[in-house]
């Protein structure tokens, strides 16, 4: 099989000095080497191709925005976070987006964030988003997924190659190891998936940040307040996505308050602290190893955000 082909698929990875950029930015440039860490950092840097690409259509929102944008402007160490969250301008169907698919294809094509290549006789696809369709459980969520080329996450790129029906000849995968170690600086070529969540019938308030189009980040502290914090500690079903919305209401220090009422607000700072003990089950997880270079516990982080929102509360009377 050609070289060229090969690599076209490697040079869709992000290069050296993106993952030396996120890894800055984010406050992670001292923990690069670490093997669970530059793993995470090359994962940010793909989503924030696609984020760049999707924003054309759609409004970005969740953990993503909060956490690599909000919270690493502030100076706040983000919590590791691998989807990316959107929703359209305004409310849609499933098979609406579904027909939007190749058009935003186009797009990652044009700007290098995906490619094809002719390999056993097959044309295989590298960074196209598709319909995933597993993982479509919900009315209200369209889950679409692309085939993304990487160091350290995911499968091998001959194994990958191989469930497709492709099987790489021992010159191939040699040449293969060759161009990886030049152009990625590893043996072992990977293939994960990226996946982007549509949620099609939110229709957000939306919001400018850094010239991006989001959805407003008081209306998104708002909601993980009431459906990630405040509704599962009083029902007594708490999981990890409690721990997730405790460490992203930081973002409070940089946006102001949730846009709550005063006497949600005040239930909010009281059961902070109660909901992240309940969760520091979860605290280990390398999701927030750079959170706890900072943190002790989590409670630490929840007493913080209440005392901002209790002054913010005695401030306007």
């Amino acid at each position: 099989m050609s070289a060229s082909e090969f690599r076209k698929l490697l040079e869709t990875a992000p290069t050296a000095a993106e993952l030396e950029g996120v890894a800055a930015r984010i406050g992670a440039a001292d923990l690069i080497q670490d093997f669970q860490v530059k793993m995470d950092c090359e994962r940010v840097a793909i989503l924030e191709k696609y984020a760049r690409v999707l924003n054309q259509w759609l409004v970005l929102g969740g953990g993503f925005v909060i956490n690599y944008y909000v919270l690493a402007d502030i100076g706040e160490p983000p919590r590791f976070t691998f989807d990316l969250d959107t929703a359209p301008p305004r409310r849609a169907t499933k098979a609406q987006w579904i027909a939007k698919v190749p058009q935003i294809n186009s797009e990652l094509f044009r700007r290098g964030v995906a490619t094809s290549a002719e390999l056993g006789g097959k044309v295989v696809y590298f960074g196209t988003l598709e319909h995933d369709v597993e993982k479509d459980a919900l009315p209200y969520l369209l889950p679409l997924r692309a085939p993304v080329v990487a160091r350290w996450s995911g499968v091998p790129l001959w194994k990958y190659l191989e469930r497709l029906g492709i099987r790489l000849s021992y010159s191939d995968v040699a040449t293969l190891k060759r161009l990886s170690r030049e152009i990625l600086g590893v043996d072992t070529p990977r293939v994960d998936y990226l996946r982007v969540g549509v949620s099609v019938a939110l229709e957000p308030p939306v919001d400018t940040y850094r010239g991006i189009t989001v959805s407003s980040i008081r209306w998104q502290l708002a909601e993980k307040a009431i459906h990630k914090v405040i509704r599962p500690l009083e029902e007594g079903r708490v999981d990890h996505d409690v721990l997730k919305a405790v460490l992203d209401l930081r973002a409070v220090w940089a946006a102001g308050p949730p846009d709550l009422g005063r006497s949600e607000a005040a239930r909010l700072a009281e059961i902070l602290p109660q909901a992240a003990e309940a969760a520091a089950v979860y605290w280990n997880s390398h999701h927030y190893v750079l959170v706890r270079r900072r943190y002790q516990t989590p409670r630490e982080v929840a007493e913080r955000i209440s005392a901002f929102i209790r002054e913010s509360l005695a401030e306007v009377g």
